[in-house]
């Protein structure tokens, strides 16, 4: 005896002989849909990552004009001077002559003589970043204020220099110290595809205020 009643079993071939007509389109349907799918999903994504390529393509070339519309704009006479004044301020290495020059012109300035110190070198210290130090500590003789003035004098000197502690022995001595700072230059990169970096207002007028205290203390 079937497990279905049989006015079930008679619904169920009412319903298979109304909807027949309709079971082989459905399966060439289903059949269309999975090879359509197939076939498709591998285009879509080929065309998607050939989009991606583009717009890389044309950022790159964006950049190249960019970047030539940076160098035609330059003054090689002012980024020639600029380079210049920057590496005087923030030399490559430990620059030992420009930071003896730079002490003894603000010792000339401020009435301290040369031999009225004695120069001591510390550790090289890394700071963040790319930045160096060199710390360096003066034993100055001279009266209060032409030790002041050695102090404001030799920071507005190149290479940059930071009096970070000043220590009166007496009425006629003091120890300085003073952090001279350097900047090895990194890797630079040939690629033209990276974009040049350009001296903004900012840098301009810092470069600017060190050129004019150069010249001022001249």
């Amino acid at each position: 005896m079937s497990a279905y009643p049989m006015s079930q079993q008679t619904t169920v071939r009412i319903l298979v002989r109304r909807f027949r007509p309709f079971f082989l389109p459905a399966i060439v349907i289903t059949i269309a849909i999975v090879l359509a799918a197939a076939f498709l999903l591998p285009l879509v994504q080929q065309v998607i990552s050939m989009q991606d390529e583009l717009r890389a393509k044309q950022e790159r070339i964006r950049i190249l004009s960019t970047n030539l519309d940076t160098l035609t704009a330059l003054d090689a006479n002012e980024l020639d001077r600029f380079v210049l004044l920057a590496r005087n301020a923030l030399p490559e290495e430990k620059d030992y002559v420009g930071i003896l020059d730079a002490i003894s012109d603000a010792s000339v300035v401020s009435s301290v003589s040369v031999g009225d110190y004695d120069i001591q070198v510390g550790d090289i210290r890394q700071s963040t970043g790319d930045q160096k130090t060199l710390q360096i500590s003066l034993n100055i003789s001279g009266n209060v204020t032409s030790i002041a003035a050695f102090t404001s004098n030799l920071q507005k000197r190149l290479p940059l220099a930071d009096v970070i502690e000043v220590r009166m022995n007496n009425q006629t001595t003091a120890n300085v110290v003073v952090q001279f700072f350097f900047a090895p230059i990194g890797r630079l990169s040939n690629d033209p595809g990276i974009a040049l970096p350009v001296i903004g207002p900012r840098q301009r007028e810092i470069l600017t205020l060190l050129s004019d205290h150069s010249q001022t203390l001249r």
